[in-house]
């Protein structure tokens, strides 16, 4: 008998295989499609024949950025050479996450001063959060 592992559970492979619409029935049938590692380094995972990029990987990351970014340039509350502070620190903290291995360290001593921001910092939080800073 043949088992897969995942978050907590064994899956009997033979019991799911029968059903190929399940991603385990899937994996049975091609494994190679799941995960293929090219000479790409900027790839991390594949699904069938479409590579993900690291900055697809972390869209959710990326797109909350966005967020932040687009509340600083709208918001009038804030001194003009704070916002173009936390402007580059949030272009930096991009930077940090378009690498394979991000400096963590140095993207909380960047997201630092943006959690005193009024407008951002519950989302700032947020985005500390979601990359474990």
């Amino acid at each position: 008998m043949k088992y897969i592992s995942g978050e907590k559970n064994f899956f009997h492979l033979e019991e799911r295989q029968q059903n190929r619409e399940t991603v385990i029935g899937r994996y049975v049938l091609s494994p190679e499609i799941f995960f293929n590692p090219t000479s790409n380094p900027n790839q991390v995972a594949e699904y069938g024949n479409q590579p993900i990029t690291i900055e697809q990987a972390r869209k959710s990351v990326f797109e909350l950025i966005e967020k932040i970014i687009n509340i600083l340039v709208r918001d009038t509350t804030t001194d003009q050479q704070k916002k173009q502070d936390c402007l580059a620190d949030l272009d930096a903290v991009k930077a940090q996450l378009k690498k394979q291995e991000p400096d963590r360290s140095v993207m909380a001593c960047l997201l630092e001063p943006l959690s005193s921001v009024t407008p951002v910092s519950g989302l700032v939080m947020n985005l500390t959060e979601q990359i474990n800073v």
